[in-house]
């Protein structure tokens, strides 16, 4: 039902792992050994016996071979006669309560020494009572017509259960909502960043929803949009769905007023390169809140009709963080690609380093 949530265990070897649909040939055999154990995480949680284990091969060109076997009572595994050295990587995988996990990327160096790929796992629940985000960065840029927006959300599931959702998502779609998204009336062009699969991305009425599980711990999401608006001046409107421990909206510094009722600040902050951002942000937001942004003194000339409307770059996640009350702010990219048409779409690098 559930597939690996990449975007939370993608290795640094991920060049490896791109040959995924090519068609498997069988290793040859060697002296090697996997082993490991299955571990429940969730405290009093279900017994791991008797799971089934599956190890992929890769070598540089791909995947290259699959292999099964089942945990004994302790939950241990066994993999035996791998071809062993420097070309050859494994990583274990398992599907528990729906949802998959997977171990590290690991070696077989040396023929007597067994590579230990260890899989936590959690019980599942469909409680959200525990889902929250941290830290929300909405960085907002004005082009002729619309309003391009770029999210950085990053959840905490501070239990120890895997959340699966509970409402079941569109049908013959298979899958339950897990994460919501409202975004802003008019919204359009949505682009799904890091930490959000295309695959589970499901539209809404008022936003999109996300269909992965989400795991205990932290997992960062990003996205883009754009929301179309006449005259010099636009209000950007947002209803929280969990509660925020910090919510940051950055805009470019220019002569466009940026005000809110709802968030203090508009002090800068300087990116890496320089450039100023004016900021706005509010802490502890309950869930429920509505929050509401002006921008005013917008340049008539941007709003020309005719005006073609820029495509949105995918945005990879590439660090993200803020110190309270300052300091240092990570955020994913944000670099704008104007003048592009449409199926010209292309990944933006860098990032947004924030010192004050």
């Amino acid at each position: 039902m559930f597939g690996v949530k990449l975007s939370r265990f993608i290795p640094v070897v991920l060049l490896l792992l791109l040959g995924l649909g090519a068609g498997l040939a069988r290793a040859d055999g060697g002296g090697g050994v996997v082993e490991g154990k299955l571990v429940n995480g969730t405290a009093g949680g279900s017994i791991v016996a008797g799971q089934t284990v599956t190890l992929q091969v890769y070598d540089a060109g791909g995947q290259i071979d699959e292999q099964t076997t089942e945990t004994d009572a302790d939950g241990a595994f066994r993999f035996d006669g791998l071809p062993t050295g420097p070309g050859f990587y494994y990583r274990a995988i398992v599907t528990y309560q729906e949802v998959s996990y997977q171990s590290p990327v690991g070696q077989i160096l040396q023929p007597d020494e067994p590579l230990t790929l260890d899989v936590t796992v959690y019980d599942a629940t469909e409680d959200d009572a525990v889902i929250s985000v941290e830290q929300s960065h909405i960085l907002v840029a004005f082009s002729p017509g619309a309003v391009v927006i770029h999210e950085v959300m990053v959840f905490d599931n501070a239990g120890d259960r895997s959340y699966v959702g509970s409402e079941p998502v569109g049908e013959g779609m298979g899958g339950k909502a897990t994460l919501h998204f409202p975004l802003p009336p008019g919204a359009r062009d949505l682009k799904p960043g890091e930490g959000l699969m295309a695959c589970c991305v499901v539209d809404t009425d008022d936003g999109f929803v996300y269909t992965m599980p989400v795991l205990p711990g932290s997992q960062p999401v990003v996205f883009s949009y754009r929301v179309p608006y006449q005259g010099s001046a636009f209000e950007l409107d947002r209803s929280l769905v969990y509660p925020v421990t910090e919510l940051n909206v950055l805009m470019p510094e220019n002569d466009i007023a940026m005000t809110s009722d709802d968030l203090s600040g508009g002090d800068l902050v300087t990116a890496g390169d320089g450039t100023n951002y004016r900021r706005l942000i509010g802490s502890n937001l309950p869930a429920g809140a509505e929050i509401a942004v002006r921008f005013e003194g917008i340049p008539v000339a941007q709003n020309a009709a005719a005006a073609p409307q820029p495509a949105l770059a995918r945005m990879p996640l590439v660090g993200y963080g803020l110190l309270a009350g300052g300091g240092l702010l990570l955020l994913a990219s944000a670099a704008l690609l104007w003048g592009r048409r449409d199926g010209e779409d292309e990944a933006a690098e860098g990032l947004l380093d924030f010192e004050e």
